[in-house]
């Protein structure tokens, strides 16, 4: 029997078991669940209209104004319109001042939303003509923090992509389902290569599904693929570690507490720490795995995409490298 059919054979046993198993259906539908509900609970996510908060007690010709430039949400006292204020989101409050019109920012905007919220309130103050509706910035505000919750989703996705193969490896180890295919043809990069493609079609399924329900065609389908195929390959880092570590689901359960926060925290930090400290995570493939999302979605670090898809799997493959070896011997397939 041929490598092929081998490995086909494997992922058919392996697809007719998911059918079957709760976890496997939760991995394959819960990339889409969090996208539905981010878009639908989180409020202004992806509106193009910028959003501004005003107290109830601004005059109606400055509301009139500010109505023509976006949304406006009104407040009934200053505290309440200041939480929204300081939300991650780009909303400037507008609150009266003596005969006019004051406005409260939170700090961190966007350079263009802050110079078109400042062009707002000048043509408020002026009473209109001052600013075109058309002047309003493209995409900015709540639309990146959309951008950066979908990327979460889509760390998660691979997360739980790479967690389900290490516990399907932790599985046939303690089950001693392992010893069966030790005598069977089939061979051990047979078997991960089975391990892997399913993991990968499943996390690759919930990826692009949760990419086009949060931020539709916003990218080209090849750069989105390859961030699947790199994203798999950082999945088998995750599942090949548990399964290497953990001998018993518990253990494996143990190993994944570990796991989880490494995953997930590392590229986090990227976004509150300085750029002098980033070599410390160039180590780490989940790190670049995140710049290639960020570079393809907003592009806020300063690595090209090209790069960081060199770097992610790159660092990826000689990762692994000693983890199979070691899971090799503990296997004993051949």
């Amino acid at each position: 029997m041929s490598a092929f059919w081998r490995i086909r054979a494997r992922l058919a046993a392996d697809w007719a078991m998911a059918r079957r198993d709760p976890i496997s259906l939760y991995i394959l539908l819960a990339p889409i669940i969090f996208a539905v509900l981010i878009r639908a609970f989180v409020p202004g996510l992806g509106s193009g209209t910028p959003t501004f908060a005003v107290l109830e007690s601004v005059p109606l010709p400055a509301r009139e104004i500010l109505a023509r430039h976006g949304q406006i949400v009104l407040f009934p006292d200053q505290e309440s319109l200041e939480a929204r204020v300081n939300r991650p989101d780009d909303v400037p409050g507008f609150v009266p001042e003596r005969n006019s019109v004051t406005m409260l920012l939170q700090g961190d905007e966007a350079e263009a939303s802050g110079q078109f919220f400042r062009l707002v309130l000048l043509d408020v103050i002026a009473g209109g003509g001052v600013l075109n509706v058309s002047d309003a910035p493209e995409g900015d505000g709540s639309s990146m923090l959309l951008r950066y919750l979908a990327i979460v989703v889509l760390m998660t996705t691979v997360l739980l992509g790479g967690m389900q193969t290490g516990f399907l490896l932790v599985e046939d180890r303690s089950s001693g389902a392992i010893r069966a295919l030790a005598v069977s043809p089939l061979r051990l990069r047979d078997y991960l290569v089975a391990r892997y493609l399913y993991s990968l079609a499943q996390s690759g399924f919930g990826m692009v599904a949760a990419a086009y329900i949060m931020l539709g065609a916003s990218v080209a389908l090849p750069s989105l693929l390859l961030t699947v195929l790199v994203g798999g390959l950082c999945g088998t880092l995750v599942g090949t570690l548990l399964g290497t570590l953990a001998d018993s689901q518990i253990a494996a359960m143990g190993v994944g507490k570990l796991v989880i926060p490494l995953f997930l925290l590392v590229p986090l930090l990227s976004l509150v720490i300085p750029e002098t400290f980033f070599p410390l995570l160039w180590p780490f493939p989940n790190f670049w795995l995140w710049s290639m999302l960020e570079s393809v979605y907003v592009g806020h670090l300063g690595y090209s995409f090209g790069l960081s898809t060199l770097l992610a799997s790159g660092l990826g493959l000689l990762a692994n490298i000693p983890l199979m070896l070691r899971l090799k011997t503990s296997v004993r397939l051949r």
